[in-house]
């Protein structure tokens, strides 16, 4: 299994307690791919995503916060490039999650290791009535994505947003 300190991107001022925080998450069986340093919620740490799962744990002082989404909850995840930082988002049922301040380059290859991941969950062959409920999920990924892109480029509120995915998710 890889170690997170093979995987690090960046470098890592203040982020070694957030680094062990992670490593105590993770699964025997889980590999983790990317490990990048941002914020979220105002907090410093970690971003890593796994095989599994996406984690965000960031460790100050006598606080500490650890939020992870498995990617069969994801519906979308975008990434936002500025000057010299990015800014990864991700929406999944039951919330959303906004970590910045990542490094520009780190970002975006976060952001397409956790496209690859969920490309190849969607990928996963099983049994033929999994198949048929599989083509449903699909073109309801597909058109949670679409919304989510609709969102991101200012056509669609926040509002308009969360109607209309209420109604596709309603509707499935």
């Amino acid at each position: 299994m890889k170690k997170l300190s093979e995987v690090k991107r960046g470098q890592f001022i203040l982020s070694s307690g957030s680094l062990s925080l992670v490593e105590k998450q993770l699964k025997p069986d889980e590999t983790p791919l990317i490990v990048v340093q941002g914020w979220f919620d105002d907090k410093g740490g970690v971003l890593a995503a796994t095989d599994q799962r996406v984690i965000f744990a960031g460790k100050l002082l006598f606080t500490s916060i650890i939020k992870d989404v498995p990617y069969s909850k994801l519906s979308s995840v975008l990434y936002e490039s500025g000057l010299v930082h990015s800014k990864v988002k991700l929406e999944f049922s039951g919330g959303k999650m906004e970590v910045k301040q990542i490094e520009k380059k780190y970002g975006k290859e976060l952001v397409d290791i956790v496209k690859a991941q969920l490309d190849k969950k969607e990928e996963t062959p099983s049994t033929s009535v999994g198949n048929s409920a599989s083509m449903v999920a699909d073109g309801l990924y597909e058109k949670l994505n679409k919304l989510a892109e609709l969102k991101e480029r200012g056509i669609l509120t926040d509002e308009e947003f969360v109607a209309e995915k209420k109604k596709l998710l309603e509707g499935n």
